[in-house]
Parts: C-alpha cells; sequence; structure tokens
C-alpha cells in the first residue's frame, strides 16, 4: 500500500478529527522475559532483544524527536525491505523500530495521507512483533494486547486497507499460537475467525493473498497435515465467492494447494519415468484431487496432460487410456469455458 501511494507532502496537513481517534495506547516497549511455557526459547535471543531495546530507546526517542517527516516516512520503508533479512533478535529490534516511528506519526499533527499510512505501518508492524514474539517464544508482555488493540479499534476504520489488515489481527492469533505451541486445534481456530471476519480481510485483496501464502507456507511445514484441509479449504470457498480477480486467484491457489500441495505436482510427470511406486500413487490423489477440484487453472490440468502423455511415451498404453478417460470426465465438469475448451483439444490429441 505504502509503495503504491505518493510520498506524503514534506509540510503537515490537517488533523482529521475523524482520524485523529484511533490511538493505540497499549505498551509496545516491554522487555522479553523468560516464562515456564517458553523454555523453547534462546535465552541469547531474548538476552540480545534486552540488551538492543535498552541501547536503542533513547537513540529512536531522539530520532522522533529531531528528525524530519520524510526521514520518518524513509526510515520505516527501509526497515519494511530489510527486516527480514536478519535472525530473530534483530529483526524483532526493527520492527519495534518501525512500531514506534508508525505511532508517533499517528499521535503527530500531519496531513491524513500521512497519517493513513503510519496506520498501515503500524498495523503490519504489531502483526509482525506478535508472530516473531510467539515464533521464538519470547515472552514479551503486551504485544499480544497490542495485536487485540489493532483488531478492535480499527474495525469501522475510513479506510478498506486499513480495516483489512486490522482485521486479519483476529485470522492471525491463532495462527500465531499455532506458531508458538504447534497445537493442531489452532487452525480450526484460524478458520472459524476468518469466517467471522471474511467481510473486513477481504476489503483488500492483498490481505487475502498474504493469508494465502501464510496457510500454504504452514501446511507445507506441517508436512501437509490432514487438520489444514478442512480449515483451508473453508477460507478457500469463502474467497472464491469474491468478485475481485486478486482475491478469486488466491482462493483456487489455496483450494488447490489443500488438494495437490503435498504431490509435488510439477515433478510428477518426471518421477513417473522411473517407474517409482510412490509417484503411481500419487498420480491416482492427484486425478482424484482434480475430479473435486474441476474449475481448477489450466497449469494444473496441464500437468496433468504431461502425466498422460509420460505415460504414452513410456508405452504404457492401458494406463495412459484409463487417465485420459478420466480427464476427459473431469473435464466435462470444467465449469470455465476457455479452459475446458483447451482440455479437450488435449484429450483428442492424447487418444491419437
Amino acid at each position: 500500500y505504502a509503495s503504491s501511494t505518493e510520498r506524503a507532502p514534506k509540510s503537515a496537513g490537517t488533523w482529521s478529527k475523524k482520524l485523529g481517534q484511533y490511538l493505540p495506547a497499549t505498551n509496545i516497549d516491554s522487555e522479553p522475559t523468560l516464562v515456564a511455557d517458553n523454555e523453547d526459547a534462546k535465552i541469547e535471543d531474548v538476552d540480545e532483544i534486552k540488551e538492543e531495546k535498552s541501547n536503542r530507546l533513547l537513540k529512536i526517542n531522539q530520532f522522533l524527536a529531531n528528525a524530519t517527516l520524510d526521514e520518518k516516512l524513509d526510515e520505516t520503508l527501509d526497515i519494511r525491505d530489510i527486516w527480514m533479512q536478519n535472525e530473530l533478535p534483530v529483526a524483532y529490534i526493527l520492527v519495534w523500530r518501525r512500531a514506534k516511528i508508525a505511532r508517533h506519526l499517528i499521535e503527530s499533527d500531519v496531513d491524513d495521507k500521512t497519517r493513513v499510512f503510519a496506520y498501515n505501518e503500524y498495523i503490519e508492524s504489531i502483526l509482525t512483533l506478535d508472530a516473531l514474539n510467539c515464533q521464538g517464544r519470547l515472552g514479551v508482555p503486551d504485544i499480544r494486547e497490542a495485536l487485540l488493540e489493532v483488531g478492535t479499534m480499527f474495525n469501522d476504520f475510513p479506510n478498506d486497507v486499513v480495516q483489512s489488515k486490522a482485521s486479519l489481527a483476529y485470522v492471525l492469533e491463532p495462527v500465531h499460537d499455532y506458531l508458538r505451541t504447534k497445537d493442531l486445534a489452532n487452525i480450526d481456530r484460524m478458520g472459524d475467525a476468518f469466517e467471522k471476519h471474511s467481510n473486513t480481510v477481504m476489503l483488500d485483496p492483498q490481505s487475502s493473498v498474504r493469508l494465502v501464502t501464510l496457510i500454504a507456507d504452514m501446511y507445507a511445514r506441517s508436512n501437509y497435515s490432514s487438520a489444514f484441509r478442512e480449515p483451508g479449504l473453508r477460507i478457500a470457498q469463502t474467497l472464491l465467492k469474491s468478485t475481485d480477480p486478486t482475491t478469486l486467484d488466491a482462493g483456487q491457489k489455496l483450494k488447490e494447494q489443500m488438494y495437490f500441495g503435498d504431490l509435488e505436482l510439477y515433478t510428477l510427470a518426471e518421477r513417473i519415468q522411473g517407474g517409482n511406486l510412490e509417484a503411481r500413487n500419487q498420480v491416482s490423489k492427484f486425478f482424484e484431487g482434480l475430479a473435486s477440484n474441476p474449475d481448477s487453472r489450466i497449469e494444473i490440468y496441464q500437468i496433468a496432460i504431461d502425466v498422460v502423455a509420460q505415460y504414452k511415451k513410456l508405452g504404457l498404453t492401458e494406463d495412459a487410456k484409463v487417465l485420459t478417460n478420466w480427464l476427459n470426465d473431469i473435464n466435462e465438469e470444467n465449469s470455465v469455458q476457455e479452459t475446458r475448451v483447451k482440455v479437450a483439444d488435449a484429450v483428442t490429441e492424447l487418444r491419437r
């Protein structure tokens, strides 16, 4: 959002009474503390964050007091680009600095455009701080409270992007708890939270993309636990009710990930060549998933076509015939006309 929006003017504008009502109050300066349920945290990470926060608090306050508006905006954008390149302790400190600058801008007499930018930066920072706090089991007090404050405070904010990202707080709370505990019950909670707040999350298509990317990553890291499928498909079906092309694409990709994520589709045709029994079983599972998801993108159908072609190339004509007929039956249920025509042409070619 920030990088696609023009930079705010150097001079401060009119304080909007409406926007000025949204002033976060939760303490975000508390330090990490080892507690009973975070024995897996690295003590050196906790100690480094404590030391860095102590060293940098005075510096950030001096920066906020003396830097120009442009310097503050530049700093937040720089941190956005670099924090992921660092280990957890430094990443946490950088994102905390980003949140401090954004909150300072929110509380300053700036124009509405800058204020909306600052709200966006603050919300992004708090979502990230809660994730890092849970993932690293750092036990930083108040960060979860800040996350929930974001969700409640901005649920009626007069900007779709800000409102959407703020609503992600409700969906990401159980996700972050999963990162901390690996308790799969939190994945069901994620699905329930999205169902409750989907209308506001979907106000910004990029929020949907962000959520889908995160779910797909967690699904892969869980070794494709079946616990993800039902909540993931629920979220996908809701996204597919949208009229926005980006949101629809995100929903389709999430649905395909739930069906095909564990099959390593892009190497499936190659693995058949070695007579790999597992690959053969995965082909059956792939076609079963495709039958349950006949409106898949053409890229997914192309993999199925390549698989059949590979069977033909290996001289396994009976297998190729069965799969070709199966593919044809699936395609007849395909409601995407353009894809359906292309696949039908491919089926005709495979039958020659």
